[in-house]
């Protein structure tokens, strides 16, 4: 009896001679599957309706899959409006004052993926749209529609009544990044809502320039820590050297969130004007050693990376040794990013330390800015008693590249820990060290659970060389 399936709205109906039934369970994929790649290689307008006169507004349907995923009354009011439209950017935008809000929000999304710079002047208006799902998608929209064509800014939203949408035009406008709306964010930076005046200091970031400088720095003594943590932000990024005092004063804030970015920002500063770096240095040093949190701390060591001074490169020292583990992480990094190699001979004074974090530390500092004079203490570290260390040393010698250590490594194929076994394997593999075969095969029949693929791998490598 001949079988058919009919696929209506991505339902499945199977019906045999007229009589309907349930379909068979291949049938039932059969038809399934067909609904989706029907579904999936439409065209977002539609299987039965010819593409816009407007090709931009056919990329823009099928970049937001217009069809599949949004209201259809919406959808389908705004595809017939707009269907026979030559430049649809000029009717889509008179559809943003439709009383419907899924209609608005809708029409946001289009004008941001149409690329057509003259949509920003809708867009912007919607950001005082009275609906928030409006307003938000507005201000995606104008970021999306940036990254497609340039836009023009308009910060007239700013003297809106309601903060939420003056916080939110700042917000945009730090995203848009147009510096011809510097003053007017200037004058907003004295708004009566903490929350408008936080966006508008990061808007000054992207849309100011160092004229702006003057009339931020009174901003890090604003009562709210949202506003001055944003001040000293912005100040990193236009990057003054007339900013570095009020930045030096801003580490000392009561509130630490504003003292670790007065840091960051300061790293960057700096190097604009390089006589004032030894106060500068000497002030991220006062705070890695005081500071009473551990993320000022860190700031303040991965702000030294950028200094080659000696007071520094002790302190960053100092800070790896010592028993705290909090800025242990951040002090050796920035002793590697600076590629110190002053740090080497102190560092190697601790390496006996009881700690083995400390140990560990030390042994992946050599491993990255090391030379000879390191191998010696990278080989002994091999054989420590804790496996971390021994991990951590046998990977300096494979990145090193030093084969003077695979006698050591051959030992440690054996080792108690399959982690040091299966980095020693793939140490001697990559070194070809092609004496260590014959115990590599010996280790392999052992068949010594995660190692045992590893050394292969290391055996494949050292018949190759």
């Amino acid at each position: 009896m001949a079988r058919a399936i009919r696929v209506e709205n991505g339902a499945v109906t199977g019906f045999v001679s007229g009589r309907k039934h349930l379909s068979s369970k291949k049938s039932l994929l059969a038809g399934t599957l067909l609904g989706l790649t029907s579904a999936f290689l439409a065209p977002a307008w539609g299987i039965d309706s010819p593409a816009p006169r407007d090709p931009k507004l056919a990329g823009a349907y099928e970049r937001l899959r217009f069809d599949r995923l949004y209201p259809v009354e919406a959808v389908q009011f705004i595809q017939s409006s707009l269907q026979n439209e030559e430049r649809s950017v000029v009717k889509v935008s008179a559809l943003a004052e439709d009383e419907r809000v899924e209609v608005r929000t809708l029409v946001a999304m289009v004008l941001g993926d149409l690329g057509e710079s003259d949509g920003a002047v809708a867009l912007w208006k919607m950001l005082e749209d009275k609906t928030e799902t409006v307003r938000l998608t507005a201000a995606g929209a104008l970021v999306r529609l940036k990254s497609l064509t340039p836009i023009s800014a308009n910060a007239t939203g700013l003297k809106n009544s309601d903060a939420k949408i003056r916080a939110l035009v700042a917000g945009t406008l730090c995203r848009v990044g147009d510096k011809s709306v510097e003053s007017q964010l200037v004058d907003a930076l004295g708004d009566d809502d903490e929350h408008v005046r936080m966006e508008v200091a990061r808007a000054l970031g992207t849309c100011g320039t160092p004229a702006a400088v003057p009339s931020i720095i009174p901003m890090l003594h604003d009562p709210s820590v949202l506003v001055r943590s944003a001040a000293a932000m912005t100040m990193g990024d236009l990057k003054d050297p007339a900013s570095i005092p009020a930045l030096l004063d801003a580490m000392k804030d009561s509130d630490w969130h504003v003292r670790a970015m007065a840091i960051m920002s300061l790293s960057g500063v700096v190097r604009q004007d390089p006589e004032k770096r030894p106060q500068v240095t000497q002030a991220f040093i006062s705070k890695l050693q005081d500071d009473e949190y551990a993320l000022v701390r860190d700031r303040a060591a991965d702000a030294l990376a950028t200094s080659a001074d000696e007071a520094a490169v002790a302190a960053l020292v100092k800070a790896v040794v010592a028993e705290s583990r909090d800025v242990r992480f951040h002090a050796a990094r920035a002793i590697v990013t600076a590629k110190a190699v002053s740090a080497l001979p102190q560092l190697a004074e601790y390496r006996h330390s009881e700690n083995p974090e400390v140990r560990q530390k030390i042994v992946e500092v050599f491993g990255a800015i090391g030379g000879d004079a390191q191998v010696p203490a990278i080989v002994e570290a091999v054989e420590d008693s804790d496996p971390n260390v021994r991990l951590t040393a046998v990977s300096a010698l494979r990145g090193l590249q030093q084969r003077s250590g695979t006698k050591a490594l051959q030992e440690k194929i054996a080792d108690a820990n399959p982690h040091v076994r299966a980095a020693s394997a793939r140490a001697l593999g990559d070194l070809g060290d092609h004496d260590a075969v014959p115990k590599l095969i010996d280790r392999k029949s052992t068949r010594l659970n995660s190692s045992h693929l590893v050394i292969s791998y290391a055996v494949f490598c050292l018949k190759k060389k």
